[in-house]
């Protein structure tokens, strides 16, 4: 998954899945990770540079909540984000 979200003129958040992580702190992402992930799952025509922030984090769906269809991530799944 990659989402590229607007926030400002020429800027973007960036999010993306990465798979499932155990450690209980993620280590941010780091700009030529960015790069990558955009590169391998955009159009091949974007560009990343001059983060103002990086970080990773987790999205946790309660037991039983039925989360994991086509537009919901896993539990678990680390998310890597730039804006």
């Amino acid at each position: 998954m990659l989402a590229l979200l607007s926030i400002a003129p020429g800027r973007y958040w960036v999010i993306a899945n990465v798979g499932a992580s155990q450690p209980s702190h993620l280590a941010d992402p780091t700009l030529a990770q960015i790069q990558d992930i955009v590169q391998r799952r955009g159009s091949g025509h974007l560009g990343v540079n001059d983060p103002v922030w990086l970080s990773g984090f987790r999205f946790n769906a309660p037991a039983g909540s039925g989360a994991g269809g086509p537009s919901h991530g896993q539990p678990g799944d680390q998310l890597d984000g730039q804006g």
